[in-house]
């Protein structure tokens, strides 16, 4: 009972056979379509629409928009249940606004199955996309008028859903991870320095890649429920197994780690404690690890985590 539109969304400018030369827009012939298409439809019969580009930057509860004529494609969706499916930025982004005031519509941005285009598997035998989901793809269940999502990383089970990082054990130095980078790589390399100088305060790191708004996390250590806080980062996994190795090569990391906001920081008493995590989807499924610290921090611990 979905009525599914595909529109294509990268724009090719003058010379086609310049792959790099295209806006990320829907051409005006495409979203006039579009509005006759769906001046057809009856209101309440809810769309599936795919495009390539994603329409929005970041799953931030504020997001702003990446695609181009955005406003004028969201004015057209107006008013009906959407869910886009969008990939291009090899990363995952939720973006819920189904439930927004003048809205209706849900980004899914998915991963992809080649993570960072297969070289964090080239350099280190595993697939990360640079804000550390797992190399994946969605599933999407539809029934009647009911819609459902999950992610499935190509290397793990489905109840891979999110991985942990020790701060206590991650350091990121020049000499431990870039030892043979020139200056110039080095300099690259600074900020991934600089957000992860060594730490003793206890704070586990989770990344939530598939995370909405509607998802819920709960931390306890010993019984106490730790607090989790929402935070923006790189991922430590994906520096280590691709972004490093690239620049220790005096090579360009074109897939270089990116900052991403489905990460959560919780703070625990002792570097030594085992955390009970339950990371719960909107749909009541739950994942969970019993995180035993101190936990690891080698590509060797995700390589073979158990799912």
């Amino acid at each position: 009972e979905y009525h599914y539109v595909v529109l294509d969304d990268i724009d090719f400018k003058d010379d086609i056979a310049d792959r790099d030369n295209y806006v990320e827009d829907v051409a005006s012939a495409q979203l006039e379509w579009l509005a006759k298409d769906l001046a057809a439809l009856d209101p309440d019969t809810p769309v599936i629409l795919a495009m390539h580009a994603p329409v929005y930057k970041d799953n931030s509860l504020s997001p702003g928009t990446r695609l181009k004529n955005a406003s004028e494609l969201l004015s057209i969706l107006e008013g009906r249940k959407v869910h886009i499916f969008t990939g291009h930025t090899h990363r995952s982004m939720t973006v819920d606004k189904l439930g927004a005031a003048s809205s209706g519509h849900f980004e899914h941005n998915a991963g992809a199955v080649c993570a960072d285009w297969w070289w964090s598997y080239q350099e280190s035998g595993i697939l990360v996309s640079t804000d550390g989901a797992p190399g994946g793809y969605s599933i999407v269940d539809v029934s009647g008028k009911d819609i459902s999502w999950r992610y499935k990383p190509t290397d793990f089970s489905e109840k891979l859903q999110f991985r942990t990082y020790d701060l206590n054990n991650v350091k990121i130095t020049y000499e431990d991870y870039v030892p043979n980078a020139t200056e110039s790589y080095k300099s690259d390399f600074q900020k991934y320095v600089s957000a992860y100088p060594g730490s003793s305060a206890n704070e586990v790191l989770l990344n939530i890649w598939n995370w909405d708004q509607d998802w819920k996390l709960s931390v306890t250590e010993n019984d106490k429920t730790l607090e989790p806080v929402r935070v923006v980062a790189y991922d430590p996994l994906h520096i280590i197994a691709y972004t490093a190795k690239r620049l220790n090569k005096n090579a360009n990391a074109t897939f270089a780690t990116s900052r991403s906001n489905h990460f959560f920081k919780v703070k625990a008493s002792s570097p030594t404690s085992t955390l009970e995590i339950t990371v719960t989807d909107r749909f009541g499924n739950t994942y969970k690890e019993t995180m035993q610290r101190p936990k690891n921090f080698t590509i060797e611990t995700y390589k073979n985590e158990s799912d």
